[in-house]
Protein backbone atom coordinates (compact mmCIF):
# COMPACT_ATOMS: atom_id res chain seq x y z
CA UNK A 1 0.00 0.00 0.00
CA UNK A 2 1.15 3.51 -0.76
CA UNK A 3 1.99 4.95 2.64
CA UNK A 4 1.49 8.54 1.44
CA UNK A 5 -2.17 8.33 0.51
CA UNK A 6 -4.75 6.06 2.05
CA UNK A 7 -6.23 3.91 -0.68
CA UNK A 8 -9.95 3.40 -1.29
CA UNK A 9 -9.78 -0.24 -0.17
CA UNK A 10 -8.47 0.81 3.26
CA UNK A 11 -11.15 3.49 3.57
CA UNK A 12 -13.86 0.99 2.69
CA UNK A 13 -12.44 -1.68 5.01
CA UNK A 14 -12.27 0.85 7.86
CA UNK A 15 -15.87 1.91 7.32
CA UNK A 16 -17.08 -1.70 7.30
CA UNK A 17 -15.09 -2.39 10.46
CA UNK A 18 -16.45 0.67 12.28
CA UNK A 19 -20.01 -0.17 11.24
CA UNK A 20 -19.62 -3.71 12.58
CA UNK A 21 -17.86 -2.60 15.78
CA UNK A 22 -20.70 -0.17 16.42
CA UNK A 23 -23.06 -3.10 16.86
CA UNK A 24 -21.33 -3.89 20.16
CA UNK A 25 -19.64 -0.61 21.17
CA UNK A 26 -20.66 3.02 20.84
CA UNK A 27 -18.56 4.94 18.34
CA UNK A 28 -18.53 8.73 18.61
CA UNK A 29 -15.96 9.34 15.89
CA UNK A 30 -13.75 7.19 13.70
CA UNK A 31 -10.96 8.31 11.41
CA UNK A 32 -7.74 7.28 9.74
CA UNK A 33 -4.79 9.40 10.83
CA UNK A 34 -1.17 9.58 9.79
CA UNK A 35 0.99 11.67 12.09
CA UNK A 36 3.88 13.68 10.72
CA UNK A 37 6.45 11.39 12.39
CA UNK A 38 4.72 8.11 11.43
CA UNK A 39 5.17 6.04 8.31
CA UNK A 40 1.82 4.28 8.79
CA UNK A 41 -1.87 5.13 8.85
CA UNK A 42 -3.91 4.13 11.91
CA UNK A 43 -7.67 3.85 12.33
CA UNK A 44 -8.69 5.71 15.48
CA UNK A 45 -12.02 4.90 17.09
CA UNK A 46 -13.32 7.03 19.95
CA UNK A 47 -15.91 5.52 22.24
CA UNK A 48 -17.50 6.43 25.56
CA UNK A 49 -16.91 2.78 26.47
CA UNK A 50 -13.13 3.12 26.25
CA UNK A 51 -11.25 3.90 29.46
CA UNK A 52 -8.20 2.65 31.34
CA UNK A 53 -10.46 0.14 33.07
CA UNK A 54 -12.07 -1.20 29.88
CA UNK A 55 -9.31 -0.97 27.28
CA UNK A 56 -8.32 -4.65 27.40
CA UNK A 57 -11.89 -5.86 26.81
CA UNK A 58 -12.39 -3.22 24.12
CA UNK A 59 -9.36 -4.46 22.19
CA UNK A 60 -10.66 -8.02 22.49
CA UNK A 61 -13.77 -6.77 20.73
CA UNK A 62 -11.61 -5.17 18.02
CA UNK A 63 -9.90 -8.52 17.44
CA UNK A 64 -13.23 -10.37 17.38
CA UNK A 65 -14.80 -8.01 14.85
CA UNK A 66 -11.71 -7.89 12.64
CA UNK A 67 -11.53 -11.69 12.74
CA UNK A 68 -15.16 -12.03 11.69
CA UNK A 69 -14.74 -9.57 8.83
CA UNK A 70 -11.44 -11.15 7.77
CA UNK A 71 -10.74 -8.23 5.43
CA UNK A 72 -7.18 -8.23 4.06
CA UNK A 73 -7.31 -4.44 3.85
CA UNK A 74 -7.69 -3.99 7.62
CA UNK A 75 -5.13 -5.18 10.14
CA UNK A 76 -6.58 -5.09 13.68
CA UNK A 77 -3.22 -3.80 14.88
CA UNK A 78 -3.88 -0.64 12.85
CA UNK A 79 -6.83 0.17 15.14
CA UNK A 80 -6.26 2.54 18.05
CA UNK A 81 -9.06 2.91 20.58
CA UNK A 82 -9.25 6.28 22.31
CA UNK A 83 -11.46 7.97 24.85
CA UNK A 84 -13.93 10.60 23.65
CA UNK A 85 -12.03 13.36 25.45
CA UNK A 86 -8.73 12.49 23.73
CA UNK A 87 -7.46 15.54 21.78
CA UNK A 88 -7.70 13.62 18.48
CA UNK A 89 -11.32 12.64 19.18
CA UNK A 90 -12.22 16.21 20.11
CA UNK A 91 -10.55 17.58 16.97
CA UNK A 92 -12.34 15.04 14.76
CA UNK A 93 -15.71 15.78 16.39
CA UNK A 94 -15.26 19.53 15.92
CA UNK A 95 -14.36 19.12 12.25
CA UNK A 96 -17.30 16.80 11.69
CA UNK A 97 -19.68 19.31 13.23
CA UNK A 98 -18.41 22.04 10.89
CA UNK A 99 -17.68 20.30 7.63
CA UNK A 100 -19.33 16.96 7.09
CA UNK A 101 -22.69 16.82 5.49
CA UNK A 102 -23.40 14.25 2.82
CA UNK A 103 -19.85 13.20 2.07
CA UNK A 104 -18.82 9.74 3.25
CA UNK A 105 -15.41 10.99 4.36
CA UNK A 106 -13.50 14.20 4.60
CA UNK A 107 -9.79 14.35 3.86
CA UNK A 108 -7.34 16.56 5.69
CA UNK A 109 -3.96 17.03 4.16
CA UNK A 110 -0.32 17.39 5.15
CA UNK A 111 1.02 20.03 7.49
CA UNK A 112 -2.31 20.66 9.15
CA UNK A 113 -2.70 20.81 12.90
CA UNK A 114 -5.03 18.19 14.33
CA UNK A 115 -5.50 17.58 18.04
CA UNK A 116 -2.42 19.64 18.87
CA UNK A 117 0.00 17.91 16.46
CA UNK A 118 0.98 18.30 12.82
CA UNK A 119 -0.34 15.50 10.63
CA UNK A 120 0.46 14.09 7.23
CA UNK A 121 -3.20 13.33 6.62
CA UNK A 122 -6.54 12.23 8.01
CA UNK A 123 -9.78 10.78 6.69
CA UNK A 124 -12.82 11.24 8.91
CA UNK A 125 -15.91 9.08 8.56
CA UNK A 126 -19.10 11.10 8.41
CA UNK A 127 -21.46 9.04 10.50
CA UNK A 128 -20.66 8.23 14.10
CA UNK A 129 -22.75 5.28 15.16
CA UNK A 130 -23.86 3.83 18.47
CA UNK A 131 -24.16 0.27 19.71
CA UNK A 132 -27.56 -1.17 19.14
CA UNK A 133 -28.70 1.46 16.65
Amino acid sequence: MDQGTLVREKLDAGKAFVDELAKSMTVKVAFWLKLEADSQWYLYVASEQVSDATIREAYKEVLRVAGELNDPDLDPFEVKLIEVDDPFAVAAWEIMQRKLSRRATIALHRDRQFGGVIIQGAYLYSTPVAAGS
